[in-house]
């Protein structure tokens, strides 16, 4: 699967999201052995793979002496974007997830409303209800915009005088 800003041919991106979950999780804990038991890997595997990290990146992010574990400041700085490109990540896969539920949906929202010329006497109203527009030509907009809407208009007796669209079809 494509993935944005690479393409095939490109070189392999430098490192997965699995490796940003583990360096993540070891800037946490600052602490190997807590580390690897919050992942599930032995002690020896974590070290490993984030050796490969490390050489992946080609700079290091956490420096380690007998005292404990620091975060470089590169580790630093790539701290806060692997938690933000994790967090998307964990956002995507809900979206999908919520998707399939049927639980996400598009929403169109719009505007229907008169326009009156100033002059006109409803003109001054803060609010004028569909049966002040009976006797006023106006133009209607089309059925499928707002159906609810267009019908009262029609079934109220307000929409006598279309100018325009098709009168009462499917109210």
């Amino acid at each position: 699967m494509p993935v944005a800003g690479w393409a095939p041919g490109d070189a392999q991106p430098a490192v997965e999201l699995a490796d940003l979950r583990l360096f993540v999780v070891l800037a946490e804990e600052l602490h190997f052995g807590r580390a690897a038991a919050r992942l599930h890997l032995s002690q020896p595997g974590l070290s490993y793979r984030f050796k490969a990290l490390e050489q992946a990146l080609g700079y290091q992010v956490l420096a380690r002496n007998r005292r404990g574990v620091r975060l470089t400041p590169a580790g630093e700085a790539v701290l806060g974007g692997a938690r933000r490109l994790l967090g998307e990540a964990h956002r995507v896969v809900d979206d999908g997830s919520r998707g399939a539920r049927g639980e996400l949906a598009t929403v169109r929202a719009g505007f229907a409303g008169i326009a009156l010329p100033a002059e006109h006497p409803l003109a001054r109203r803060d609010t004028v209800a569909l049966a002040d527009l009976a006797g006023e030509a106006f133009v209607l907009f089309p059925r499928e915009l707002e159906p609810q809407t267009y019908c009262r208009a029609l079934l109220t007796g307000a929409a006598r005088r279309v100018v325009s669209g098709s009168a009462r079809r499917g109210c």
